[in-house]
């Protein structure tokens, strides 16, 4: 057996504490890459995660606020992204500016360096992407000023909604539709409005035709959309700060920060025909016979984004199921059965 001296006690514990060092640099690094890793992953705030101040238009200006806590983010990285739904209004020359943990205030932008303003409403989703590198200006006090670092729309060459716009040249319209309405698809491509009046009183009549809940569901924000070429109106997937009252008939009745859903009657295994009372803000809890189309958001009445995706429910007595159309099988015998599924 073999002791150790003083000497090599020594040399023993520097050895060891050296490793200690190197372990505790290695933690070090993992904690920072880590933390940093939290940093750049997507954050998802909601409605009510975030707090918004109006614009102030007369000076000191401001831009409209966005401010949100969140114990994840110690700084802010290049390249994080951040998925808000905004609770006030933009300003259409202030714009937006967005502060996570008051890590200071950056202007929200497009097109590099142009304010997102009045086209988000209230209760509209946006992406963006943090620009570490990019000046913006900002208006946070007397006037503008130029910052370094901003919050980018995903889509860096137009907004969101532009690129989900359909023009209406290359769409052939089965009946006429009104300005600041939504928009069916039938089955055979055709275009039909919800109804063909602009005006938000509750005597509407509503299309009673039907149309395919699986194609694309517009928001048309012509004058009024009519004839087989209806090129000079744009028809959008995804849309915010819709009146709803110019669509159905509900009058100033609709939730607020509420999902919206289309009512409707099941015709065949791929159409649908609008029910009686169309329009709901809650899904069933007991059989009712009906589908439900998810349609978008509801801020206010007149604070609705429609969104692009629209899954189709109904109660099938025991609970809610996801309709997918008519399952169509064959038997050994050679004939066609349908069910709903």
């Amino acid at each position: 057996m073999k002791f150790l001296d003083q000497n090599g006690l020594a040399t023993l514990w520097a050895k060891i504490n050296a490793l200690l060092e190197q372990g505790a640099q290695q933690l070090f690094q993992l904690i920072a890459a880590v933390d940093a890793k939290i940093n750049s992953r997507a954050l998802v705030y909601s409605y009510t995660d975030v707090q918004g101040t109006a614009a102030k238009t007369s000076s000191p200006y401001y831009a409209a606020r966005f401010d949100v806590t969140d114990p994840n983010v110690t700084q802010y990285q290049n390249g994080m992204v951040v998925h808000l739904r905004v609770p006030v209004a933009g300003h259409r020359t202030y714009g937006t500016a967005l502060q996570i943990n008051n890590l200071g205030y950056r202007p929200i932008v497009y097109d590099v360096n142009s304010p997102v303003g009045t086209r988000y409403e209230p209760g509209s989703t946006i992406v963006l992407t943090y620009n570490a590198t990019q000046t913006a200006t900002l208006y946070l006090g007397s006037g503008a000023q130029t910052v370094t670092g901003c919050w980018q729309l995903m889509d860096q060459n137009n907004t969101e909604i532009y690129n989900l716009r359909k023009n209406g040249g290359s769409r052939t319209m089965a009946s006429g539709t009104a300005r600041a309405n939504l928009v069916f698809t039938k089955s055979d491509g055709t275009l039909v409005g919800i109804n063909d009046v602009k005006t938000t009183a509750v005597t509407k009549t509503l299309y009673q035709g039907t149309f395919n809940p699986f194609m694309p569901i517009y928001y048309c924000s012509g004058a009024k959309a009519t004839g087989s070429n209806p090129s000079a109106f744009n028809f959008y997937t995804n849309y915010g700060s819709i009146d709803l009252r110019y669509a159905f008939n509900c009058g100033t009745a609709v939730a607020t920060n509420k999902d919206v859903w289309l009512r409707c009657i099941r015709v065949g295994s791929c159409e649908v025909q609008l029910a009686a009372d169309p329009f709901a803000q809650q899904l069933p809890t007991t059989a009712d016979g009906y589908l439900y189309i998810y349609l978008g958001f509801a801020a206010s009445y007149s604070g609705f984004e429609l969104y692009q995706e629209h899954p189709i429910f109904y109660h099938n007595g025991t609970e809610l199921v996801h309709y997918v159309g008519q399952k169509i099988t064959q038997t050994n015998s050679g004939d066609i059965v349908g069910s709903w599924e």
